[in-house]
């Protein structure tokens, strides 16, 4: 099974990726800050496949990446606008 670390400090978006990734026979990492998915993805031995991460998180300040040399990733945007619209996960 593959390992996919997602860095979001929104419940539910990550409520959202979690159904998804979980149902799709995904192991998951939750973080929801930039310092903690890069201490995660450090201690995981190589064992994460993906990062999913929200880049534009306050803690995140728009410089730091988890280092992922042989890890695909995913850098998103918050579903803020969307959310704010009323619209439920």
């Amino acid at each position: 099974m593959k390992t996919i670390l997602v860095l979001e400090d929104q419940a539910p978006v990550m409520g959202l990726f979690r159904l998804v990734l979980q149902e799709a026979g995904y192991d998951l990492i939750e973080t929801d800050c930039a310092e903690q998915a890069i201490e995660r993805s450090a201690q995981s031995g190589g064992a994460i496949s993906l990062i999913i991460a929200d880049i534009t998180q306050p803690c995140f300040g728009h410089r730091r990446k988890p280092k992922t040399e042989s890890v695909d990733s995913i850098f998103e945007n918050p579903f803020d606008k969307w959310l704010s619209k009323g619209n439920v996960v």
